[in-house]
């Protein structure tokens, strides 16, 4: 993906500078190819390249990014705040599990232990209470209670797992 990004990159840069300014292009490579490469492939091969969106579009998000990059997003967040500015911003997962409007939309749900959040199911039955989330179980841990069930003694469940055909559950889940 990486390599088709930066060669659409060269592509655009091409048709947007032309011969001119091909010798700029080549300097900074020269000085710097890792640079080179990540404006081919962030400015001209992702952003440049969206068919949607107009020049003066594309050349605003590259702008833009380079100004929102001098910060980090709680000062970013205090500055718009002050501003009386609507945005939305890209939470991270600690922010996600925080968030009012994700817990009073029961987005989340805590585990029927009460240990930490999952995303909780999208279904909801009206007139019926959802069952708490709870953790998947280790590996071999129901292996005996399912094949006592199906009929299998304890010696032939024993025998499976000394044969490996069964996973025991790990000494902190036994």
């Amino acid at each position: 993906m990486t390599d088709n990004r930066s060669a659409r990159g060269k592509k655009i840069r091409d048709e947007a500078f032309g011969k001119d300014g091909l010798k700029t292009w080549d300097e900074l490579n020269a000085i710097c190819p890792t640079h080179a490469r990540a404006i081919h492939e962030y400015c001209f091969g992702t952003i440049w390249d969206r068919p949607h969106l107009d020049l003066k579009t594309r050349e605003l998000i590259v702008i833009l990014d380079e100004i929102f990059a001098t910060k980090d997003q709680a000062e970013w967040r205090a500055i718009l705040d002050a501003a009386g500015l609507i945005f939305g911003i890209v939470a991270d997962m600690d922010e996600i599990a925080g968030d009012a409007q994700i817990l009073a939309s029961e987005a989340l749900a805590p585990f029927a232990d009460g240990s930490s959040l999952t995303v909780n199911s999208p279904i909801w039955i009206s007139g019926q209470e959802k069952a708490k989330p709870r953790p998947a179980p280790a590996v071999g841990e129901h292996s005996e209670a399912v094949l006592a069930e199906l009929g299998y003694t304890a010696a032939e469940i024993t025998e499976f797992a000394k044969a490996g055909v069964i996973a025991a559950p790990s000494p902190s889940h036994a």
